[in-house]
């Protein structure tokens, strides 16, 4: 996958854990890790 698809299915997946916990924190937290992962793989 390019970066690109890869980005579309990490902001389709947040979408989906966002409205299971509308919680900021959790929000903030995930949108750090997946930040990590796409550093790493590319």
């Amino acid at each position: 996958a390019t970066r690109a698809e890869a980005s579309a299915q990490l902001d389709s997946a947040r979408a989906c854990l966002r409205a299971v916990r509308p919680d900021p924190a959790a929000a903030r937290d995930l949108d750090a890790l997946v930040g990590s992962l796409l550093d790493r793989a590319w």
